[in-house]
């Protein structure tokens, strides 16, 4: 389910983005569920139109601020924003505390061994970094990328055979 909300997430962004508009107060806030699960933008007067690819920073600095956020402000774990800010710097440390943080199920089991919980630490160390230093602002293409890679991995954890004798 943190997969299908991240995915809906990145695909309204593109799709902001792709009109040519940052959003500018993305926060949890300004995200409401519909009564079919899907997730919608309001407050759309804080939406600008994207002059240099700048503008579009502050959509991925929250991006990034909410996937550490997704996994490591579970349990006993907090993310202080100073802790948060140094994870983002040190990739290592920062895949590490993922993994032991993991809060949901063991996807390597969940997906019968076709995706590990690595590949998606993996998956979310990628977008923090890329959205901190500017990549997916400066790279739309990437994003798109990324974007597909998510998909790819969330269809294979999904993914259910059907056998008939």
């Amino acid at each position: 389910m943190a997969l299908d909300i991240l995915t809906s997430v990145v695909l309204w962004l593109e799709e902001v983005h792709d009109l040519g508009y940052a959003i500018n107060d993305l926060k949890n806030g300004n995200l409401m569920v519909s009564r079919r699960g899907q997730l919608k933008g309001i407050d759309l007067d804080s939406y600008s139109r994207i002059h240099p690819p700048i503008d579009r920073t502050p959509d991925f600095y929250f991006l990034s601020v909410s996937a550490l956020m997704m996994v490591l402000s579970s349990g006993a774990r907090e993310c202080a924003a100073a802790r948060c800010d140094a994870l983002r710097v040190d990739l290592a440390t920062l895949r590490t505390d993922m993994e032991e943080s993991w809060p949901f199920e063991d996807v390597g089991r969940e997906s019968g061994g076709r995706v590990r919980t690595s590949d998606v630490v993996d998956f979310l160390v990628d977008l923090v970094q890329r959205c901190r230093n500017r990549t997916y602002a400066n790279e739309p293409d990437v994003f798109r990328a990324e974007i597909d890679r998510l998909i790819r991995m969330k269809r294979s954890i999904q993914l259910q055979e059907i056998v008939l004798d």
